[in-house]
């Protein structure tokens, strides 16, 4: 203690800075090992999203598709289904050339080789309706898990903002799904409607997706609810609205079992065609 007394007061400042710099290098080091996570986690994010955008699209190929297939497995007039295909295959094309290079880090590449796998195994028209929509809604359960997939890799899934976490939630989760299941809903109402055949297991399937486009709709308006709160100068571009059941122009369809029989459709095909409706019109899906 005497000997650092006797020292100069440049000699004493250096070893005190010193001391003092240890924890200002300490901060500094965390503060940029945090910033630089972020940095990671953005980037991530952002890739997750930009697979996402190229894959999500693969929905509304695969719900064209699904409509001409079930139509020519019905009994209509035959549709040609080869403009579809071609279109289904070149977006998906896209999304493989991408899962080269994100693949392996978004955890996709399992998921995308079953999209492929479901598309080569989609059933021909020849083994009846029912086969024909079983094998596209496999093929739409498998472009679910590549979104989720992507979803999950990129960190997008478990947003801490909760504000952007909702928005994640209805533009990956809530609003893809919703717009198939809503489309297969009308597919398939449509293709039995024209055969009038298997109304008894149809109707079965369009209850329930009734059912998970009315609970989707809702989780949909309560997500943009949740992001209008947290953003109020985007409450005009949200819909928070309930979505309004659009039946008003329609009767139940056949109106009795003697129509029915003599047009060969079942009673049991139109089972969502129990909401009030205005006479004259016949229930047809929209």
């Amino acid at each position: 203690m005497r000997a650092f007394r006797n020292l100069r007061f440049r000699a004493k400042a250096l070893p005190i800075s010193a001391v003092f710099l240890v924890p200002l290098a300490l901060l500094a080091t965390l503060f940029t090992q945090v910033r630089l996570e972020t940095i990671d986690t953005t980037e991530l994010e952002r890739r997750g999203v930009a697979y996402v955008k190229e894959a999500t699209p693969l929905l509304l190929k695969v719900a064209e598709l699904r409509r001409l297939s079930l139509r020519n497995a019905s009994g209509s007039p035959v549709a040609d289904t080869s403009e579809a295909r071609k279109a289904l295959d070149a977006q998906l094309a896209v999304v493989e050339a991408l899962d080269k290079s994100e693949g392996a880090t978004l955890g996709t590449s399992d998921a995308l080789a079953r999209v492929r796998a479901a598309l080569q195994g989609l059933a021909p028209a020849s083994e009846g309706l029912m086969s024909v929509y079983a094998s596209h809604v496999k093929l739409s359960s498998a472009m679910y898990d590549v979104i989720s997939a992507a979803a999950d890799g990129s960190g997008l899934t478990p947003d801490p903002e909760l504000d952007t976490y909702y928005l994640m939630d209805a533009s990956v989760v809530v609003l893809p799904r919703l717009i198939d299941e809503a489309a297969r809903m009308h597919a398939l109402s449509v293709a039995v409607a024209s055969s009038g055949q298997n109304g008894d297991i149809a109707a079965i399937e369009i209850n329930r997706l009734d059912a998970m486009v009315d609970e989707r709709s809702g989780v949909l308006t309560g997500d943009a609810a949740k992001v209008a709160g947290a953003h109020p100068d985007a409450k005009a571009k949200l819909d928070r609205q309930p979505w309004p059941r659009r039946w008003s122009n329609c009767v139940a369809w056949p109106p009795t079992a003697q129509a029915a029989a003599a047009r060969k459709r079942p009673t049991s095909c139109w089972p969502l065609a129990t909401r009030p409706s205005r006479p004259g019109k016949p229930c047809r899906p929209t």
